[in-house]
């Protein structure tokens, strides 16, 4: 036994190698009682860990297993509700008569069912809940997968069914802006068609309100008609007169006294028109008649042109027919048909309804016409030198263009052009719901904010760009530059910058400015403006060192070849004073051109030797109400004109 023990003895070193071989890997050098001890407190205390874990997981069991109980109590109780609703609401017909006859009995019927709704709802959340808590992890798991590919599935489906969509909306869009095009230039004809008779109708209606005015002195004789075969190397038609007794009453031999003739009334044929005029359209539809006098007191003799009316431009009023006439008149004797005497003069005069006769009086001495004997016959023949149309509303200026659009100069200093009706309501419409979505606050040309700019702006850039709407409204751009700059006989101007729209809520402005970069105008050598909606007050462009277009300055255009031979009669008008002087007004305060739908402006910040004009500062006035809209595109010249 002792051997044994001492055999055993002996081997307890061979035995705890082997444990350090094994349960105590972590041990090195020599095997000692210490590392033996500390070994077992590390297990010691493993174990007690592992006690501590065993005990909670115990507890939690004994959690999950009264919840399990509790939910099996509850749905043993939500199925004894249920079975015993049921048997309520099941009941026999004997009891159903008997209960029916009660109005209470009725209610409680009522509330009855109402909780056997509520109760099957809890059971079949309960229902619900309990095969959730049977629902392992890898199930779960396949069914999301499910789930996400039907997603994705569907995602392509409405992404697919969106991109057909959009190619269907840009197809309709096409084809309803073909539709729309088609649709305006019918519309345009239709316009103009309308616009030919209303002009008739007012021509009618000028004829007859001149039909109703006081009549003249019934004249002493008659001028002949028109002669529809002109007899001058010039072809200007002639009027005759047998001036017999002209020529008595000239001589006083009737008693003195002023006595008259007339023509009938004619319209100016072609002949007699300036070939340039931009009013010719509408100078050949007025109506006209010449008056010839001769004062017997004082014995002259006296010739007049006067204007009896017409049609006007549309959407126009105030109009005055300015012009310089050549008058010739010629005076043949009964002997031989020699010129007794050849006088010319030229008249420079604003024919409106304030002055509608220019009247030369003195032109021709009674004793000029002495020895004129019988068969006395007097020729007059009336030509423009030069023509234009001044209007006074909707602002005053020159008619510079009657197609494709009325054009009218409403300002030399700056050079500024206006066109109503340039855009359609329905092309306004357009440009800004394609601008509208993409607004910012506006900046100045520096790149900066500022305080005196207060409105809302976008650049028609990138896709924009090239959207049928911008691409239209560059075409319709271009169309109004080409045909300002062969008015104004300026430099080609090319688009350089992209189109600006821009917003004015209330109370927004832009103050005075110029519109070229720090003085350099060859970038911006002129500017379109389009006014792409009506404003309620307030918003007007305003140029306050403009001197505007009046109708003397008219008057001076077309006095550019005055002359008069011999020298004009005492009190005749001169182009220095404005004409017949009714219609200088000075310099005026400066120039407002009020925001109205479709108008466009086009104005230059370069003069025509290549320097800034400084005339062209202007602002955009404070919008007192509602909202005013623009388009903005700057133009550069094709060929700049070389600095002085």
């Amino acid at each position: 036994m002792a051997g044994a023990a001492a055999a055993g003895g002996g081997d307890w070193a061979a035995v705890f190698e082997a444990e350090r071989q094994g349960a105590l890997r972590g041990a090195t050098g020599p095997l000692t009682p210490e590392l033996v001890l500390a070994e077992l407190r590390r297990s010691h205390a493993a174990e007690q860990q592992l006690g501590a874990q065993l005990a909670r997981l115990a507890t939690r069991e004994a959690g999950l297993a009264a919840a399990a109980a509790a939910s099996a109590a509850e749905n043993q109780q939500l199925r004894s509700a249920l079975h015993s609703a049921r048997a309520v609401a099941d009941p026999s017909l004997v009891q159903l008569r008997q209960l029916l006859l009660d109005p209470a009995v009725n209610r409680e019927v009522s509330r009855l069912r109402t909780e056997l709704e509520g109760a099957r709802r809890e059971v079949a959340a309960a229902q619900a809940e309990l095969r959730a808590r049977q629902f392992g992890r890898e199930p779960l798991v396949g069914k999301l997968e499910a789930l996400q590919d039907e997603n994705s599935d569907l995602r392509r489906q409405v992404g697919d069914g969106r991109v057909a969509q959009l190619e269907r909306t840009v197809a309709a869009a096409r084809e309803q802006l073909e539709e729309s095009r088609r649709v305006t230039k019918e519309l345009e004809q239709q316009a103009v068609g309308l616009d030919q008779q209303a002009e008739a109708l007012a021509d009618a209606l000028a004829l007859a309100q001149r039909g109703t005015a006081p009549p003249r002195p019934r004249p002493a004789c008659t001028l002949g008609a028109l002669d529809e075969a002109p007899d001058d190397e010039e072809g200007a038609p002639v009027w005759r007169l047998d001036a017999t007794e002209l020529a008595s009453a000239l001589k006083g031999s009737d008693g003195g006294g002023q006595r008259c003739a007339a023509s009938s009334a004619f319209s100016l044929p072609p002949a007699v028109l300036p070939p340039a005029a931009a009013c010719k359209r509408l100078l050949a539809r007025q109506r006209w008649r010449l008056l010839c006098s001769a004062d017997g007191a004082g014995g002259a003799l006296g010739v007049a042109l006067q204007w009896l009316g017409g049609p006007c431009y549309p959407s126009t009023a105030g109009n005055s027919f300015c012009g310089e006439l050549k008058v010739d008149v010629r005076c043949v004797g009964g002997g031989g048909g020699q010129p007794l005497l050849h006088k010319r003069a030229w008249l420079l005069h604003a024919f409106n309804d304030r002055t509608p006769e220019a009247a030369l009086p003195g032109l021709v001495a009674g004793a000029e016409l002495q020895g004129g004997g019988e068969g006395l016959e007097l020729e007059v023949r009336v030509s423009f030198e030069s023509a234009a149309v001044h209007v006074q509303s909707p602002i005053p200026g020159l008619v510079v263009a009657e197609e494709p659009h009325l054009v009218l100069k409403v300002s030399e200093d700056p050079c500024l052009l206006l066109a109503d009706r340039f855009l359609s309501p329905q092309e306004c419409e357009a440009v800004r719901a394609l601008g509208g979505p993409y607004l910012k606050r506006s900046k100045v040309s520096a790149g900066d904010e500022t305080p005196l700019r207060t409105s809302w702006g976008t650049f028609l850039t990138g896709q924009m760009a090239v959207h049928p709407v911008a691409v239209h409204l560059d075409d319709r751009v271009e169309e109004l530059t080409r045909l300002a700059c062969k008015i104004e006989r300026r430099a080609a101007l090319a688009l350089s910058e992209a189109t600006q729209i821009v917003k004015y809520d209330r109370g927004q402005f832009y103050a005075l400015h110029m519109d070229n970069r720090a003085g350099d105008c060859a970038r911006r050598a002129a500017t379109v403006m389009i006014y792409l909606s009506d404003v309620e007050a307030g918003g007007a462009t305003s140029f306050p060192r403009s001197s505007g277009y009046p109708l003397r300055r008219a008057l001076q255009t077309c006095a550019a070849g005055w002359r008069n031979e011999p020298a004009a009669p005492p009190g005749t008008p001169t182009p220095a004073d404005g004409g017949n002087g009714n219609g200088g007004r000075g310099r005026s305060a400066g120039l407002r051109i009020a925001p109205v739908e479709g108008r466009a402006v086009i104005f230059w910040s370069r003069m025509a030797d290549g320097e800034e004009d400084k005339c062209s500062i202007h602002e955009a006035e404070k919008v007192e109400a509602g909202t005013k809209w623009i388009a903005t595109r700057w133009c550069r010249e094709a060929q700049p004109a070389a600095q002085g």
